[in-house]
């Protein structure tokens, strides 16, 4: 049924005897007023992501009214977002994933590596997002498949997801990688397992071939002029002074 050919409530809780607050129900609370004071910061897709979290299960969404045929009991049920950044929405999604992934799981050792960009980077990851969350991907598994191809002469794979935001919630860029301690040997021929895993994984060797990967990456894209720089940054569209900007982050 259409939202507006019946009178539904506003959501479809409201019949519950305990109401459960959900992120939609702060969001519907205080997004307009954070949406009104930081608008000129907030992208596009964001403000879509924001409404469309905002109207799961409720009327903006239409839904469905269902009646017991012999007591007479109405149910409202009204359709949801399925905007994969819902919580509500996403839940089944995520528990589907990790199903999968479980299902994918090698009877090997894993690792978790975590490859965090600088804090310095952030507001020219803001405006370059695809080309430098890109990069980021791109060059973690460099530092990652290199090393292991070059010192234990095996090729892998690895699980990788990006985060922006940190446990505060602070724009925070790094991306998660699970790699299982083991792979085939380079010709295809066998399985190599049984490693040990301070060898596999060397923290100092990784973080050093990350970096260079990209800044490199940086470097390329800067010469080619693929690179958007934001006004407060516009000074570093000249060569010399953007190689300055970068060179503390050499070290770090």
């Amino acid at each position: 049924i259409a939202a507006s050919s019946t009178r539904f409530p506003e959501s479809s809780d409201a019949d519950d005897e305990e109401k459960r607050f959900t992120v939609a129900d702060i969001l519907r609370r205080y997004g307009p007023e954070y949406v009104k004071k930081h608008r000129d910061e907030i992208t596009s897709h964001q403000l879509k992501v924001l409404t469309e979290l905002i109207q799961c299960r409720t009327r903006a969404l239409g839904g469905q009214a269902w009646k017991c045929k012999n007591c007479g009991h109405k149910h409202l049920r009204f359709h949801s977002c399925r905007n994969r950044h819902c919580p509500t929405c996403g839940g089944p999604a995520k528990t589907k994933w990790l199903d999968r992934m479980l299902d994918w799981k090698l009877p090997v050792e894993y690792v978790h590596a975590v490859f965090t960009l600088p804090h310095e980077l952030l507001l020219l990851i803001w405006v370059n997002p695809r080309l430098l969350y890109g990069l980021l991907f791109h060059s973690a598994w460099h530092g990652l498949s290199k090393r292991l191809r070059k010192r234990l002469r095996i090729a892998t794979g690895a699980v990788m997801i990006l985060h922006t935001w940190g446990q505060r919630m602070n724009y925070h860029v790094h991306v998660h990688c699970i790699i299982p301690v083991g792979g085939l040997s380079i010709d295809g021929s066998t399985w190599v397992d049984g490693l040990n895993v301070e060898t596999f994984f060397e923290t100092d060797t990784l973080a050093d071939r990350f970096r260079a990967a990209y800044l490199a990456g940086l470097d390329r894209m800067h010469r080619e002029g693929e690179l958007t720089f934001p006004e407060s940054l516009a000074h570093l569209a000249d060569k010399e002074k953007f190689d300055a900007w970068l060179a503390p982050l050499r070290d770090k």
